[in-house]
């Protein structure tokens, strides 16, 4: 059995792509898991799978999740993570999530200004 990860899913259709150890990405229709559903797939997900042929060329079929539960590591682009993690800090990223601190501000403005009356 070939090796590869899901890289990409297409849910409202049923079908998506992996990417195997070699070569090039290979189509897989949703009908062609075992012991999964397609519900259950996240991009990223180590799989095993047969190469058959399709009606456009070779595709991806008797796909299995990987037994050892592996999964890509995700990237971060190189960047270090944060020696401490406030509740606003993105922890793949070490970015900010700004919404959430403009949210906490807005309310915050509001309240002040509550207190006016």
């Amino acid at each position: 059995m070939a090796e590869g990860v899901i890289k990409r899913l297409v849910s409202e259709r049923g079908f998506g792509f992996i990417k195997p150890t070699e070569g090039r990405d290979l189509f897989f229709h949703g009908n062609q898991l075992r012991g999964t559903t397609f519900q259950a797939l996240t991009e990223g997900l180590a799989v095993e799978f047969e190469i058959g042929q399709g009606p456009k060329g070779p595709m991806a079929t008797e796909i299995r999740l990987r037994t050892d539960g592996m999964r890509k590591r995700p990237d971060n682009g190189g960047r270090k993570l944060p020696e401490t993690i406030d509740k606003d800090t993105d922890v793949l990223s070490g970015a900010k999530d700004t919404t959430r601190a403009r949210r906490r501000a807005l309310r915050s403005r509001d309240r002040k200004e509550s207190d006016w009356d």
